[in-house]
């Protein structure tokens, strides 16, 4: 083989190649433009979930002791006289002082401040 053939070769493998990826990506825009119209029931779905709990309940140590306190999803201490967490607002879920269930979640609680007093004892 001449070199000049060589080259050739070369250079119609590279256009061969530039061929196929153009018709590769006009077929591919074809397709992202003909769906483009069709409604995404995904996002509709995300949205409806994302809004369910998104209220909180917000809870206050105003006792005298440091509490354990356990929410259902997981575990802080709350130091004495305005130790605050707060946890998402799910109907039915026990929060427990000190390893004892407090009080389960009810709707009304949702979006509140509850102080752990009117549930602990001192």
């Amino acid at each position: 083989m001449y070199p000049n053939q060589t080259v050739y070769l070369i250079k119609s493998q590279k256009s061969e190649f530039m061929k196929k990826l153009f018709v590769l990506l006009c077929c591919s825009g074809s397709l992202m433009l003909a769906n483009a119209d069709t409604p995404n029931n995904n996002a509709v779905d995300y949205l409806m979930v994302s809004n369910k709990g998104d209220e909180s309940i917000t809870l206050i140590n105003d006792t005298p002791n440091k509490l354990k306190i356990h929410t259902g999803t997981g575990e802080v201490t709350l130091n004495p006289r305005g130790g605050k967490t707060s946890f998402s607002c799910t109907k039915g879920k026990t929060v427990k002082a000190d390893g004892a269930v407090i009080f389960k979640v009810s709707e009304d609680m949702c979006g509140k401040t509850i102080k752990l007093s009117e549930y602990v004892k001192s």
